[in-house]
């Protein structure tokens, strides 16, 4: 799958640069008065970490019983092996349900590194956003695919620097205002942090 995996980055547009656990709580302020979460954010981070290498395990074993496609540059066949191992893929987690990786916990410490990121300057992000969607996109949803015709929107370099680092297999995208955990291999979503940029923020 070497093969699939260079082309279908590249294709996809490849994932960011990301930062550890040091810079994710460096950039997670606590908003004045609110109350302390219920657990610290070692303890969320850790617990995120977790939960996605479970699936990468999972993922490397489903790779292994997808045929390989050999040396190819046909777009067609590197369509159609990504989309094998989206079926794979699709198949063992049939079950899979949004917050299955990011919890509300997990989901809440998400928020929280984009809002220290942005400074409240959600407006910016979402500009980002959709200047540069070619298409439509439809609602994120756990084991969809991002569509093919729609590419996929640049991720702030100093944003991701907030987030987790993340396995070669998977990145960061928004989705609207979510923000999804893709397979970059089987252009699969994984799993998304709902609203990650607030639903009252406005775009004009």
């Amino acid at each position: 799958m070497t093969t699939i995996r260079i082309v279908a980055a590249a294709l996809l547009l490849g994932a960011g640069v990301n930062a550890g656990p040091a810079a994710l709580d460096a950039r997670m302020p606590e908003p004045a008065g609110s109350p302390q979460p219920a657990q610290s954010s070692t303890v969320v981070l850790a617990e995120f970490n977790r939960r996605v290498h479970a699936y990468i395990e999972l993922r490397r074993d489903i790779e292994l019983t997808v045929p390989p496609l050999g040396t190819t540059s046909d777009p067609t066949e590197l369509r159609r092996a990504t989309d094998r191992l989206a079926m794979a893929v699709r198949a063992e987690r049939q079950d899979a349900r949004q917050g299955d990786i990011f919890t509300p916990e997990i989901s809440a410490m998400f928020r929280r590194a984009i809002a220290g990121n942005c400074r409240g300057e959600y407006v910016d992000l979402l500009g980002l956003i959709y200047e540069e969607l070619e298409g439509p996109l439809p609602p994120a949803a756990v084991n969809a695919r991002w569509p093919y015709t729609t590419a996929l929107p640049t991720m702030p370099p100093d944003l991701l620097v907030a987030l987790p680092p993340l396995p070669r297999e998977l990145q960061y995208r928004f989705m609207h205002r979510d923000l999804v955990l893709h397979d970059i291999d089987a252009n699969l979503i994984v799993d998304f942090v709902v609203d990650a940029i607030p639903s009252a923020v406005r775009t004009n």
